[in-house]
């Protein structure tokens, strides 16, 4: 992994965790889909990242979201279980041969459709866990789940936004 890769991944860090915990904090589109940007953290890992120092980076992230978002360790467990689940659910949209040429798992190297399936998958998980470890009890399960697929759409659309922007940005950069 090169500075410049180190530098832009430095600057995803910065830009996600800024946005989610003094832009996106409270946020919530009709009451109930709430925004996860911080996850783009732990989707645009350097794949030359091992899966254990990937799922340190996600606890860090999450431990540190749980801090300002003043919950117990429901971010950190959610920011684990999908930096856990991450290479299996790029395997599934993924040709074996793909996933060994890409350095980065983003809109560039995979593909609009391809990462915006990413996110959604790894967003369903991370909001599944996250709400499910917030609901108190069974009554309000379908609010749960209403809230888990509205969260997780609107997570996958950012995020596959702020990952076309990005790539667009940096091949402008090139020119």
């Amino acid at each position: 992994m090169g500075p410049a890769q180190i530098l832009r991944y430095i600057g995803h860090i910065s830009i996600l965790l800024f946005l989610q915990l003094f832009l996106f904090r409270d946020t919530a589109l009709l009451g109930f889909a709430y925004l996860f940007v911080h996850i783009g953290i732990i989707l645009l890992i350097p794949n030359e990242i091992d899966l254990i120092w990937s799922m340190i980076i996600a606890f860090c992230i999450g431990f540190l979201v749980d801090m300002f978002y003043d919950t117990i360790g429901v971010h950190a467990a959610a920011c684990v279980l999908i930096a856990f689940f991450r290479p299996r659910i790029v395997g599934i949209f993924s040709v074996q041969g793909e996933l060994n040429s890409m350095s980065e798992y983003n809109v560039e190297s995979g593909g609009v459709l391809w990462f915006f399936q990413f996110a959604l998958i790894s967003s369903f998980l991370f909001c599944s866990l996250l709400f499910i470890l917030e609901s108190t009890s069974l009554m309000i399960f379908f609010y749960a789940l209403l809230k888990i697929i509205a969260s997780s759409l609107f997570t996958a659309l950012f995020l596959t936004m702020y990952s076309y922007l990005w790539a667009s940005r940096s091949k402008t950069k090139r020119r």
